[in-house]
Formats: structure tokens, C-alpha cells, sequence
């Protein structure tokens, strides 16, 4: 039950990020060096 809460949550988030991704306002960049460890993660 608490992981099926998690994969949930983590299921909505992933998919705005998805469709953000395909929004008109964003470009293809590199990545910041900052947000080196997320990618990594």
C-alpha cells in the first residue's frame, strides 16, 4: 500500500515532466553542471 502510494506519485510526476518537455516554451540544453548528480541519480 505505501509503495503503491510512491509509484503513483512518481508516475504523475514523470509524466509532467514529459509532457513539459514537449511544451513549445522549452529548448534542448545541456545540463547545468549543478544538476549533475540527478542526471546521475
Amino acid at each position: 500500500m505505501f509503495f503503491d502510494n510512491i509509484d503513483q506519485e512518481d508516475r504523475r510526476t514523470v509524466e509532467r515532466i514529459y509532457v513539459g518537455l514537449g511544451s513549445n516554451f522549452t529548448t534542448p540544453n545541456q545540463l547545468n553542471w549543478l544538476g549533475r548528480k540527478i542526471h546521475e541519480f
